[in-house]
């Protein structure tokens, strides 16, 4: 037993290496602001690792399976968290940007000065990017521009977003030009947000399946390591049977990645980020 908790350890440590090495270097423009990254997805997916890796070495005893299977723990919620973050959860970003450029157009009508007008919209603009807009609202005229719409578009991580950025940096610099680029802005969110609600129809079935097929191959295989009877499991005891076990379960890991991959879409580059500006 202690040494399945020495191993454990081990797996926490290594996962643990793998959350420091997956995030990004510090620019150079973070010296007048820092992006803020939100690690509480990896630290989700660790610990799922760390749990499936613990309690297949608790039960077997054995190392090989009990880390792939640790690395299994982390990719499954991976593909779990792509769904969400390139499905549904992406449109409802896109539609809320739209109506909040609509928003901001409406009330720049009214007789308000860009910056204003961004502020007033904060309570009233939709939930998906309220936090977003929050945070743009309370940097405009305390840092430069160009970094604040940056960030903002770093935030949110979208083309549609950094349309969106540039079209109000215009209108910042440019205020005579203002109400008429968040028109055509108001207009282009809007045609891009129907684009998408048309794609993401059509490509919900794919990453339904997707995510159905890799959760009950992934139930199924834990469930035998973990409760068939212990004849079944015996060859797989021996030096060559773990050797044969750990090929395979390479192969499923190797299977769900390529699984997971093939369940992406192809994102329009972006154009407007803090990485430009060093």
């Amino acid at each position: 037993m202690i040494g399945a908790v020495l191993a454990g350890a081990a797996v926490a440590a290594g996962i643990l290496l793998v959350v420091t090495a997956v995030r990004p270097e510090r620019a150079e423009v973070e010296q007048v602001v820092k992006v803020p990254i939100d690690v509480r997805p990896l630290i989700g997916r660790a610990a799922a690792a760390v749990l499936v890796a613990v309690v297949i070495l608790a039960v077997t005893r054995w190392v090989l399976p009990a880390l792939e299977c640790g690395a299994i723990g982390w990719w499954v919620p991976g593909l779990i968290a792509d769904r969400k973050k390139t499905g549904p959860g992406e449109l409802e970003r896109v539609e809320a940007l739209a109506t909040w450029i609509e928003q901001l157009r409406d009330v720049l009508m009214a007789g308000d000065q860009p910056i204003g007008a961004i502020q007033a919209t904060v309570s009233t603009c939709p939930e998906p990017v309220r936090p977003q807009v929050r945070a743009l609202a309370a940097r405009l005229g305390r840092q430069p521009e160009q970094v604040v719409l940056r960030q903002f578009a770093d935030e949110l991580d979208d083309p549609t977003a950094d349309l969106i950025a540039a079209g109000l940096l215009v209108a910042l610099t440019k205020g005579g030009r203002a109400e008429r680029v968040l028109s055509s802005l108001a207009q282009q969110a809007r045609h891009q947000a129907e684009r998408r609600k048309l794609l993401e129809a059509e490509r919900e079935p794919a990453r339904r399946e997707v995510w159905w097929v890799t959760g009950l191959m992934t139930l199924q295989l834990l469930g035998g390591l973990l409760f068939a009877r212990s004849s079944y499991l015996a060859p797989y005891r021996t030096f060559t049977g773990q050797v044969v076990l750990g090929v395979l379960l390479a192969a499923f890991l190797g299977l769900i990645i390529y699984v997971q991959r093939l369940s992406r879409f192809t994102r329009p580059a972006r154009f407007l980020s803090l990485k430009g500006m060093r």
